[in-house]
């Protein structure tokens, strides 16, 4: 009968090389995935803000060609539904013209301009992506997922422009 030889698995010194390369592995590779998120987060602050500008400066262009100043639901634009103010801003959705916001006209004029999927809301719920508030009579919109540094943007109803673009 021959004679084989016995598996005997790894010896320690194998596993030991192993446990040290994986180990290395982690070292450089987990600073660089946490770092990855931060980046997608400021993508995702500037792609909206970008893409909110681009949305009431075309909402606002439209105002204009049709001269529909002081209008409301400006049809083949967004919702539909968007107001606009005397100077030919996004004002609102529900009917109102006026310049003055409030956290909630910021999040329907957000809603009537963007075809976007992200959630915005005056709450700090979980689902919410951008929280708004009123900050000296600009609409604020401060990105939620990220807890551990600041990333908003601000727009003024009364002039149209998405200004303090925040974003480290």
């Amino acid at each position: 009968m021959p004679n084989r030889p016995r598996n005997r698995g790894f010896t320690l010194i194998e596993l030991m090389t192993v446990i040290v390369i994986v180990g290395v592995l982690l070292a450089v590779a987990l600073p660089r995935l946490l770092n990855m998120r931060q980046e997608a987060h400021r993508a995702t602050v500037a792609t909206v803000a970008g893409d909110f500008r681009a949305a009431a400066v075309l909402a606002s262009q439209l105002c204009r060609l049709r001269s529909w100043a002081n209008r409301d639901n400006l049809p083949g634009l967004g919702s539909g539904t968007v107001d606009f103010n005397a100077n030919c801003y996004p004002a609102d959705t529900s009917g109102s013209n006026l310049t003055a916001a409030n956290a909630a006209r910021c999040v329907r004029i957000f809603q009537g301009i963007m075809t976007s999927t992200y959630v915005v809301n005056t709450t700090t719920a979980a689902n919410v992506d951008f929280r708004v508030t009123l900050v000296g009579g600009n609409c604020r919109f401060t990105l939620q997922r990220d807890t551990s540094t600041v990333r908003r943007f601000d727009y003024s109803p009364g002039t149209g422009t998405v200004l303090n673009l925040v974003n480290p």
